[in-house]
């Protein structure tokens, strides 16, 4: 199996993603869109995995490569590529299967509980699921559910947090990749950009909250990214990947 990234700013990278394949032996290519670089030809990958950014889908205004992008994801979707999204990445994923992205009520940063559905939690191919995890949040956006697609969980912010459709396409509107070791590589100020609201935590709340949650949700991202891909566990613990936010090559 062969995966490949799509990238949107600098940091936001697939991080725990990339430690899953790691651990798999799995390859993984990058497209960094913001860099000015190309898609792959499609058949050079087996599975798409689309990150997340400050920016909407839509502002092809600021981001002239959004149109091209949309356009690549609704080709890989169609021609049955599997799919992973994350926040901007789900959106985009609902978007090709003929959901709306439009402006969430709120703004929601920060580490809130989402509670999954039990339709979620009744996939026979991803049980057992919790019925509920605290994730990461980062975003002001939101998406309809599409046709078919299962709705994942809701949070008290945001009704829509995910979605799974055939077992083809998996999107992730909170991100469940970070650790502490990544939210420590994000700038500052940039995590500082929304206003303060019911949902937004302090910055520096945001970065050490990470230690109580973080393996959790590694925990709950590999075991679906495991049954997703039908692959058997190989989850022996990357020495200081959390907290660096790095994969060891060693």
């Amino acid at each position: 199996m062969r995966l490949h990234s799509f990238q949107h700013i600098p940091f936001e990278d697939p991080a725990g993603i990339a430690r899953w394949a790691a651990m798999q032996k799995i390859p993984m290519t990058h497209t960094h869109w913001y860099k000015g670089e190309s898609p792959p030809p499609m058949d050079s990958f087996d599975a798409l995995i689309i990150m997340g950014g400050p920016m909407n889908i839509y502002e092809d205004h600021l981001h002239p490569w959004l149109a091209e992008e949309r356009k690549f994801i609704n080709q890989a979707v169609a021609s049955g590529k599997k799919a992973i999204g994350v926040c901007l990445g789900a959106q985009f994923l609902a978007d090709a299967l003929g959901g709306r992205v439009t402006q969430n009520a709120q703004k929601e940063l920060g580490w809130f509980p989402v509670e999954f559905t039990p339709e979620f939690q009744k996939v026979s191919w991803l049980a057992p699921v919790p019925q509920e995890l605290t994730v990461c949040h980062w975003h002001g956006d939101t998406f309809s559910l599409p046709q078919e697609a299962i709705l994942m969980g809701s949070s008290k912010a945001c009704v829509h947090q995910g979605f799974v459709w055939r077992k083809q396409v998996l999107g992730f509107q909170f991100h469940i990749e970070l650790s502490a070791g990544d939210l420590a590589r994000i700038p500052e100020d940039f995590i500082s950009e929304f206003p303060a609201g019911p949902w937004v935590q302090p910055v520096r709340q945001i970065i050490s909250d990470a230690i109580l949650y973080e393996c959790d949700c590694q925990k709950f991202l590999f075991q679906t990214l495991d049954k997703f891909f039908d692959l058997a566990s190989n989850h022996t613990p990357v020495e200081g990947s959390l907290r660096s936010g790095k994969v060891s090559t060693a």
